[in-house]
Parts: C-alpha cells; sequence; structure tokens
C-alpha cells in the first residue's frame, strides 16, 4: 500500500467515481490527477471504470504509464459532459490533458477546454502513450487567438511539449471517434484541429480519426506529418464562424506518409464567414509521398462549397506514387464569383513515373463563376486513368479540361490526346441539394458507370457501391428509372429468322432525364448500346426501338434481358 494526499491506494480494479463535492475515499477522487496518479503508483489489476460528476475541473492533468495496464485491463472514462479545463501560460506545458505513456485508456463523454491565450493544446499524447481512446467528447479551444500552428492545437500526438512537428514515439494505436474539436469565437481556436506526428519515416502509427466534426481551425483540419498507417475515416471538416484564414488545409498528408486511408470525409464551407477572403485552398493535401510502397487511398470523400475569392486545389497530389485516388466527388457549383483560379484535381510528379497510382470513378464538377476552371491540371503520367465523369461549364473566363503537359479545351481533346478516360463523361452530375452537400446526382447518365474492382465498398454515408455496376463518386446513385416490359416475341421457328427489338422505360425519378443509353442482350452475350433521344420526364414513359436487330441464328428458346446502361437488367 501506499499513501497519497490522505488517501490509500491499492491496485485498482472495478468502478471509482471522480466527484469533487464527495469526499476523497477508496472509490473516489476529487480531481482527475489523483486519480491518475493512483494509476501510476499501485497500477491495476482488472478493468477499471470511473464515472465523472459535478464539474467543472479546473486542473493540469498528466497521464503517465500505467502498471498493469492491457487488453484485458483497461481504464475506463465516462465523461458524462463533465468539463475539464486548465488556462496554460507556459511553452512546455500547453496541455489540458497529457497522455505521458500511458496506455489502454478510454475516456468517454469529457469536455476539455484548453483555455489559454498564447498556448493551447486539448489533448497531447506523448513518449509512447498506445492503445488509448478519445469517444464523443468534444476539445475545445477556448480564447487562444495565436496563429502559431505549435501553440494552438486542439489535439496534438508529438513526442515534444512545445513542438507539432517533431518526429519520436509519441503514441500508436489511438482513436479518436465521434468528437468535436472547435474553437469558440471568429477568431478563437485552433490553428490545427487534429496533429498526427510519427515515429519517424515509414513507421506504422496505426491511428485512426473517425467521424470527428472539427470545425472553425485557422489552418490545418488534420494535419498527417511522415506518419504511416492512419486512417482518417468520415470526419466533417468546416468553419461556420472563423472570419480570419491563412493558406488552409482541409486534410493535409505531409511527406513519405504510407498506407493511410483518407475516406469518407467531408470538407465544406471553409469560408461560410468570410466569403470575401483570398488565401490558397487546398482541400486534400497530399505531398510528397514519394515511394511505391505508400498504397495509400484517398476514396469517397466530398470537397464543396468553398466559398471564398481564392484558388482552390480540391485535391492536390505532390508525388504521389501508389496512392489511389477513387469515387471522390468535387463540387465547385455555387453561384457566387471567384475571380481566382479552380483545380478539380492538380497532380505533379516531374518525369517520374507514378507507379501505383490511379484515378478512377471520379465525379469533377466545375459551374462557379471564377477566373478560370481546370477539372484537372497535370504534370505527371498516370498509370490509370479511368471511368471518371467531369463537368466544366461556369461563366466567366475560361473553361478546360485540363492544363499542365499540354492544354485540352474540352473532354474529347483530352481522351484523343492522353488516351485517358476512354470510358469516362463529360456529364452534368445535376447534384441533388449542392447548399446542403447532399451531391448525389440526379441524372442516369452517372449511375452505374463506375469501373469495377477499385476495392472500394462504400460511399460517404455508408451505403454500398455495387460490385458488377459501381456509381461514379462519393454519393451512391440510384435513378429509379429502367425497362419496365419487353415487347418481342423471345422464341424462334427457323434458323436466321429476324426481329425489331422495342422494350417500354418509364422514368419513376423527380427528376428528368435524358443523354442515357439503352441495352439489351441475348442468352446474357455482348450487350448492344444505342443511345435514347429526347427527354423523358419524372413520371413518363417511352417506347424505344433499337436500330441493331435481333438476329436468331437457330430455333428454340432464347434470354432477352434489357435495361438503362447501368440499371439493373429487366
Amino acid at each position: 500500500m501506499s499513501l497519497s494526499g490522505g488517501k490509500a491506494y491499492g491496485q485498482l480494479n472495478g468502478s471509482y467515481t471522480i466527484n469533487q463535492s464527495a469526499a476523497a475515499s477508496s472509490t473516489n477522487y476529487t480531481t482527475f490527477q489523483s486519480f491518475f496518479n493512483a494509476l501510476a503508483s499501485s497500477g491495476v489489476s482488472g478493468s477499471v471504470n470511473v464515472t465523472v460528476l459535478n464539474g467543472p475541473y479546473t486542473e493540469q492533468v498528466v497521464a503517465n504509464a500505467i502498471p498493469g495496464a492491457s487488453a484485458s485491463n483497461k481504464i475506463t472514462i465516462n465523461g458524462g459532459g463533465q468539463i475539464l479545463q486548465f488556462t496554460s501560460s507556459t511553452l512546455t506545458a500547453q496541455h489540458t490533458l497529457r497522455f505521458n505513456g500511458a496506455d489502454y485508456v478510454t475516456i468517454n463523454n469529457l469536455y476539455i477546454k484548453a483555455m489559454g491565450t498564447t498556448y493551447s493544446w486539448g489533448v497531447h499524447f506523448m513518449n509512447a502513450s498506445e492503445y488509448n481512446t478519445l469517444d464523443g467528447c468534444t476539445v475545445e479551444i477556448t480564447n487562444n487567438t495565436s496563429t502559431t500552428a505549435a501553440n494552438n492545437i486542439g489535439i496534438n500526438m508529438c513526442n515534444s511539449t512545445s513542438s507539432n512537428t517533431t518526429l519520436g514515439n509519441a503514441a500508436k494505436y489511438i482513436t479518436v471517434k465521434n468528437c468535436t474539436i472547435k474553437g469558440t469565437g471568429a477568431t478563437r481556436g485552433p490553428v490545427v484541429g487534429i496533429q498526427v506526428s510519427a515515429q519517424s519515416q515509414n513507421v506504422d502509427g496505426f491511428v485512426t480519426l473517425e467521424k470527428n466534426i472539427i470545425q472553425d481551425f485557422y489552418q490545418y483540419g488534420i494535419y498527417i506529418y511522415y506518419n504511416s498507417k492512419v486512417d482518417v475515416l468520415n470526419n466533417d471538416i468546416s468553419r461556420p464562424t472563423r472570419t480570419n484564414t491563412t493558406t488552409t488545409y482541409g486534410i493535409s498528408m505531409y511527406y513519405y506518409c504510407y498506407r493511410n486511408n483518407i475516406m469518407g470525409n467531408k470538407i465544406h464551407n471553409l469560408f461560410t464567414s468570410m466569403t470575401t477572403a483570398t488565401s490558397t485552398t487546398y482541400g486534400i493535401y497530399c505531398y510528397y509521398n514519394y515511394s511505391g510502397a505508400s498504397n495509400s487511398v484517398v476514396a469517397s470523400n466530398a470537397v464543396y462549397n468553398i466559398e471564398h475569392n481564392g484558388a482552390v486545389y480540391f485535391i492536390y497530389a505532390y508525388y504521389p506514387f501508389g496512392i489511389q485516388f477513387a469515387h471522390n466527388t468535387v463540387s465547385s457549383d455555387l453561384t457566387t464569383t471567384n475571380t481566382s483560379v479552380l483545380y478539380g484535381m492538380y497532380v505533379y510528379s516531374g518525369t517520374t513515373s507514378m507507379t501505383g497510382t490511379s484515378f478512377v470513378n471520379n465525379i469533377i464538377s466545375l459551374t462557379r463563376p471564377s477566373g478560370s476552371r481546370y477539372a484537372y491540371y497535370y504534370y505527371a503520367s498516370i498509370p490509370l486513368m479511368n471511368n471518371n465523369s467531369y463537368f466544366v461549364n461556369g461563366a466567366g473566363s475560361s473553361n478546360y479540361m485540363a492544363t499542365g503537359l499540354s492544354v485540352y479545351n474540352d473532354f474529347a481533346s483530352w481522351q484523343s490526346g492522353t488516351g485517358n478516360d476512354a470510358n469516362g463523361s463529360y456529364t452534368n452530375p445535376k447534384f441533388a441539394n449542392i447548399l446542403t452537400g447532399d451531391l448525389t446526382p440526379t441524372t442516369i447518365q452517372l449511375d452505374g458507370q463506375g469501373r469495377t474492382g477499385t476495392g472500394i465498398l462504400k460511399d460517404i454515408n455508408g451505403n454500398n457501391f455495387s460490385t458488377t455496376d459501381p456509381d461514379q463518386g462519393a454519393f451512391v446513385t440510384d435513378v429509379n428509372a429502367n425497362v419496365t416490359r419487353l415487347a418481342l416475341a423471345g422464341t424462334s421457328n427457323c434458323q436466321m429468322q429476324v426481329e425489331q427489338v422495342k422494350v417500354w422505360v418509364k422514368n419513376n425519378s423527380p427528376y428528368a432525364q435524358s443523354g442515357f443509353n439503352m441495352s439489351y442482350r441475348v442468352n446474357g452475350g455482348g450487350e448492344v448500346v444505342e443511345p435514347f433521344t429526347g427527354t423523358l420526364n419524372p413520371g413518363d414513359s417511352a417506347q424505344f426501338t433499337f436500330a441493331q436487330k435481333l438476329t436468331y441464328n437457330n430455333a428454340g428458346a432464347y434470354t432477352f434481358e434489357s435495361r438503362i446502361k447501368g440499371k439493373p437488367y429487366v
């Protein structure tokens, strides 16, 4: 037994409280720090569950190594929405809560405030802290207006007490999910929402950032620095009230980042309260992932409604070796004017071949009035670039399909000049609701037109992509229109009989449909594909007659199927 602060500690095991309104006892601690001191000095012999009551708690907390903590002896703190807050004024102690070698700690639903005006880190992980989780917590930078990244971070995983970019074994197997990281006003908030810095180059961190809301940061929503094996999944990144800014990054994956998954994230409305700002913005930024061993995936993300008057690189990739870009949606379709340049996808690798890189099943729509709009900037050769859909058709100066090594004014010249996107299209996606971020295409031309075999199974909302006719972009498209009736005999009494193929097609969707293809096949063979001319309004049906007739080569029964291309066969 050891004695500390008037309280005896044995190995912890079972249920406890942190309650400053009750006396300290064998099962109650009056501060967070006294609880973590007990864990560090006495250790645990089983699972420990803690309920926090009667906040707020104003203290700076350090969680040191916990003897006995393991996968079967976990420590769970149930915050109950109580507040833990601290005002730091020290460069080397900027945190409210620091994991300093503590393992197997889960904190649920705790409101963490970093209240310093110059130095403020909400949560800091360092000294090989492993297997820790923040779930459903709020991390608030309350008063800090500093624009120095190292002094103003929501959650910082870095093995330094004063930096956000020092390499070292700070943390592994960290999960941050269902949390909100935010500021409190127009200029008060984190410079970096979440920072993940590596132990060293090409060392896996096994960090998961999932379903978090990151708001009103100054520069970086999520900043991955040299780290590998980081999963950034289904986060929502925006700045509804921020009024000052600099060069902005929604998600930044900087330098030698391998095996990372950037999937299902929404990056949007970064300038709602500063629409006249002219700073440069990067939605998803991949910088110098220079190795065929990268094997990272950037998929099912949406970058949209970037409202300001500065240059926008919606997806930026500099030497993106081995990165798969698939099923992303880029939308710059607001009606307000941006006088600067817009790039849907910007790729640079000089003369070096980008082994393993692919750009497949993405949608880029740029119609916002602006200086110039480029669906694609390329100074690189991507080994696989296909089944993407583009629409660049805004009022103002110039619309271009691509620039870089050569300028392509339209999609047809892009296809013929580069050999890329043989199965791609130039199509207006007619998104369901641009302002609310529902970027589901409502045109059947993009229904089921993606390439199979990407390995991307889910869209941005968790819906399954079809394994046979996947959709393009980040949102599963399911336009309710298809063939309803076949009009042919389907049998032959003589060899080489010829029959005209007629089908009925109906549009049950609330959107007018045009420009799509019809198809049929016989006995599971090759498709006959022909264009539907005209417009099929909501609720309307039409008969379609294929120009290519069906020839029965032999007498007998035949299986005949037809569909709108991309829809299931009927």
